[in-house]
């Protein structure tokens, strides 16, 4: 992203549909600041497309590889590569990013930038269910504007107050590569490893996927091993589905 926004930027657009746990919440917010207090971006927008007309190109590459995966075994995440990039038959194939250590985590900043959001004249919070559009200038790098309807009315600025100085506010977290499991879940995947319900070649993935750290966590040796196998049983059967 740094090496493309290098020259500049006059004005980013986006549109979504109104899906709040991806698209319209104080992380995405968050984001889009700390880009504007980073980046040469003089202006960006995001547009919330009307529920029922979000249909784009990419419902049908998802639509495309969900259809190709019921076709095939997928064992570990790495296999979503290979399966994304061989999906069409026909024209140019889609081409896959490998994410490893780019993905970055965006709530702290949303907690930076927006947790004392207020209307400038109403000095109401956002309401993020509401919202139809959100911009950022480069002439108010700290003002939200945000959008609750489709016609002509203006943008309502929503003036965040920073608790620290600018210069100390630390970019988005990165993602770890390796997601973690519970004890009891990865003793059943262990267990569908041993009983070859998951092929060998994949045996390595499963015996290094870490453990979270939970007070919670039932003992292995409660579980009883009828309540294993039943919770195996059901995973074989989603599978063939």
């Amino acid at each position: 992203m740094k090496i493309k926004l290098n020259v500049e930027t006059v004005k980013s657009l986006f549109f979504s549909d109104n899906c709040a746990g991806q698209n319209k919440n104080k992380a995405i917010a968050g984001m889009y600041l700390h880009a504007m207090n980073t980046f040469n971006i003089n202006s960006i927008c995001h547009y919330y497309l009307e529920p029922g007309h979000t249909q784009n190109e990419g419902d049908s590459m998802h639509a495309l590889i969900e259809r190709s995966a019921r076709r095939v075994n997928v064992y570990t995440p790495m296999q979503w590569y290979v399966l994304a990039q061989s999906v069409k038959k026909t024209g140019q194939p889609y081409i896959v990013q490998e994410m490893a250590g780019y993905m970055k985590d965006f709530k702290s900043l949303g907690e930076v930038y927006c947790r004392n959001l207020k209307g400038a004249a109403s000095l109401k919070s956002p309401e993020w269910q509401r919202v139809k559009a959100l911009r950022i200038e480069k002439e108010s790098p700290h003002v939200l504007f945000l959008k609750y309807s489709c016609n002509t009315a203006p943008f309502i600025p929503y003036i965040g107050r920073l608790e620290e100085p600018e210069r100390n506010i630390l970019g988005p977290e990165p993602i770890g590569n390796m997601s973690t499991v519970s004890k009891a879940k990865k003793d059943d995947l262990l267990y569908m490893c041993r009983q070859l319900i998951i092929p060998r070649d994949h045996h390595l993935f499963y015996e290094n996927l870490p453990v979270e750290n939970s007070h919670n966590e039932v003992n292995e040796n409660e579980v009883h091993p009828e309540t294993r196998t039943k919770s195996v049983k059901k995973s074989r059967k989603r599978t063939k589905k």
